[in-house]
């Protein structure tokens, strides 16, 4: 009876400590979606305009067409984020509209509303260009275009910005890339930019539009994988909380076993000894 007794209160310890861990595991994970979220909120706060952009993207007007912000409709890879707006430029900042009638249409509604002024990427009228005719990159250098990859209405555009630059580590490589193959601008990953009979850089006034919308987008993936474990945590709660309860059960009926063998077997007296003539 013992042993049956011990098995009972092992299995009652590992069922509490499952429950204590999926606990565990609900609360961090509540915690990590309130920081995420949290921080969600303080990044969509930075990324709101002030601005004739953030006049256009209010209005959704079928007129001009704001397909979104070109930070929104991009994706960069590898972290090159600040290097691509360094790139980018002022169209990093900009709005992408489907065409150039729909950028006359926004102007002309941003100058009769006295409401600022807007950049905007069109992407049907951008020339094409063939990457087949650039000068191959040594080392660790690559084509801005590798790294970014955006909407077909927007990726003409785009790679017009981006014809002929490329993304370096230092500013000595870009010099020397600049030297060596006239017509190639060169950024450094502090988003420097180093192009031909011209550069640009300095200290950052702050993170570009690109790297708030790149930690946005984080933020939004990190609330839901948090949501996700939460969900997860308290689903899993409520069998572990079963068995808890059935090992608890377990365990008293052990113990009442063990109390009423012990209580039979002290009613039983041994019997006296005969006594010696």
């Amino acid at each position: 009876m013992g042993g049956a007794a011990s098995d009972a209160a092992a299995a009652l310890a590992a069922a509490e400590l499952e429950v204590e861990q999926l606990v565990t595991q609900e609360r961090e994970a509540e915690r990590d979606r309130g920081s995420s979220a949290a921080r969600t909120e303080a990044l969509e706060l930075s990324l709101r305009r002030k601005d004739g952009a953030a006049t256009l993207l209010a209005a959704a007007d079928d007129d001009h067409a704001v397909l979104g912000t070109v930070a929104s409709l991009l994706h960069v890879s590898g972290g090159h984020e600040a290097a691509v707006a360094a790139a980018l430029g002022w169209a990093s900042e900009a709005l992408a509209v489907p065409s150039a009638e729909h950028a006359a249409a926004a102007i002309a509604s941003l100058r009769r509303e006295d409401a600022g002024r807007a950049a905007l990427l069109v992407g049907a009228t951008a020339r094409p260009s063939d990457p087949a005719t650039w000068p191959a990159l040594e080392g660790s250098a690559v084509w801005a275009r590798e790294v970014v990859r955006a909407p077909e209405s927007v990726t003409p555009a785009v790679e017009q910005l981006l014809e002929r630059v490329a993304l370096v580590p230092t500013a000595g490589h870009a010099v020397a890339l600049v030297a060596r193959h006239p017509g190639v601008t060169a950024v450094t990953a502090d988003g420097d930019v180093f192009g031909p009979g011209w550069a640009r850089g300095g200290s950052s006034a702050g993170e570009s539009l690109l790297e708030l919308q790149a930690a946005l987008d984080e933020a939004r993936v990190a609330v839901e994988t948090a949501t996700a474990r939460a969900e997860r945590a308290r689903f899993a709660l409520t069998p572990a909380r079963a068995r808890a309860a059935e090992a608890t059960r377990a365990v008293e009926a052990a113990a009442a076993a063990l109390a009423a063998s012990a209580e039979k077997a002290g009613k039983i007296q041994p019997m006296p000894a005969a006594e010696t003539k």
